[in-house]
């Protein structure tokens, strides 16, 4: 087995530890911070006791999604994680909206490392190594270790998941202490194949200003219908109450091995002229040999493991959908 396989496996049914240095972290302090954050994002921010979490979006005044990740609530801050790169135009966006509220908007991605944990010994071996007793989380969730350390859990793939966040050298002195441990260290590769498994969306890839909230298949997760007023509000509750998408997020894997490039067009039948859906996240799966991508994907596709036909050679596959179109 290839090396991905190994530390997919371990990922899947032990532990394996992946080095995430550059994703985006964003403290936002000051008395009005949770106020101010819940008027522009799709989750209940100001409920959020300390150690709690939610996946939220950040949307425009048309409900389309300009940023997706996760909020957490600490002691004096909230703390939003996404994937690499929002950091400088989330904080631009929410900078717009300042007035007078006490709310500071800090760029910490240079100042921290994240390392993940997946598999279901991730927990057992992370305290482990930290010599602390994780205390019980509801996902996603967080807490902060005495070394001044966050632990997350929040799982980005099938397996359950745990992130350390923490200053560089404070992470990389835990990665070494895995190595040692004997604990397979896994690529960002192999981060992106836990994501696209279990449909985790890139922002700014997978979804963006083109897409309404809705459409990212998230909506159990990450918008809450009762908060009231926010920023893109009214037509994501109008959606809800009066329509239905036309096209969604969801996954395909092809029935044989074969390896796609991104922008592979998806299609409904074998013999469809113009495609119902674009692969913008792909990857092979390193013990089939089978592709797996992610999409927006038209209604006329949007059934449960139902056929879809990819490429021009129109190479057969399945639909995975994690959770309803709405």
């Amino acid at each position: 087995m290839s090396s991905l396989s190994q530390t997919y496996n371990a990922a899947l049914k032990q532990v394996a530890v992946i080095a995430l240095p550059q994703r985006t972290h964003v403290q936002i302090t000051g008395s009005d911070r949770a106020t101010f954050l819940h008027n522009f994002c799709t989750q209940q921010i100001k409920s959020l006791a300390v150690g709690q979490g939610a996946e939220a979006f950040v949307t425009n005044i048309k409900g389309r999604i300009l940023f997706h990740g996760v909020v957490y609530a600490g002691t004096d801050s909230l703390w939003f994680e996404a994937v690499p790169g929002l950091a400088e135009t989330l904080i631009a966006h929410l900078d717009r909206y300042l007035i007078s509220e006490d709310v500071q908007l800090v760029d910490r991605t240079n100042d921290l490392m994240q390392v993940y944990w997946s598999g279901p010994q991730a927990a057992a071996s992370l305290a482990a190594l930290l010599r602390e007793t994780l205390p019980e989380l509801t996902e996603p969730g967080q807490f902060v270790t005495d070394k001044g350390a966050l632990v997350r859990q929040f799982s980005m793939g099938l397996a359950a998941g745990y992130s350390v966040v923490a200053p560089p050298e404070m992470a990389r002195e835990l990665l070494v202490a895995a190595e040692r441990a004997g604990l397979p260290q896994g690529t960002e590769a192999l981060f992106e194949l836990l994501r696209i498994e279990a449909g985790y969306p890139h922002s700014g890839v997978d979804i963006t200003d083109d897409h309404l909230a809705q459409e990212a298949s998230r909506t159990q997760r990450a918008i809450n219908f009762n908060k009231g007023c926010y920023l893109g509000q009214e037509p994501i509750a109008r959606l809800d109450a009066l329509g239905h998408v036309n096209r969604a997020f969801a996954g395909i894997e092809t029935t044989e091995p074969v390896a796609l490039p991104l922008g592979t067009e998806v299609f409904a039948t074998v013999d469809a002229s113009a495609a119902a859906g674009v692969l913008t996240s792909v990857t092979t799966h390193p013990i089939t040999g089978r592709s797996l991508g992610l999409g927006m994907l038209k209604k006329a596709l949007l059934v449960p493991d139902g056929p879809c036909y990819v490429g021009p050679s129109r190479i057969p596959g399945r639909v995975h959908l994690w959770e309803a179109p709405h």
